[in-house]
């Protein structure tokens, strides 16, 4: 699967997938598998093209999107 990870400085993070629509957001703290961010924050958000870091931020995001939909509280904290 190819996915596109973004951060910002202050560490919120968006990771997308179009051949599997995956979508997962950390932002405030906390992950969500919806597209949580205004237009105006999306530009602040800057692509990882570090591939470790990438992945390691991929299964966070998988991880925290799995509990989630397992039944886990959707504002559980899984940090980055």
């Amino acid at each position: 699967m190819a996915y596109r990870v973004h951060k910002s400085e202050k560490g919120d993070v968006i990771v997308r997938s179009k051949e599997d629509s995956f979508t997962a957001c950390y932002k405030n703290g906390h992950w969500s598998d919806r597209l949580s961010f205004n237009a105006y924050e999306l530009e602040e958000l800057l692509q990882v093209v570090d591939t470790e870091e990438a992945s390691v931020i991929i299964a966070k995001a998988k991880e925290a999107i799995q509990a989630i939909k397992s039944g886990a509280p959707a504002n559980r904290k899984v940090a980055i």
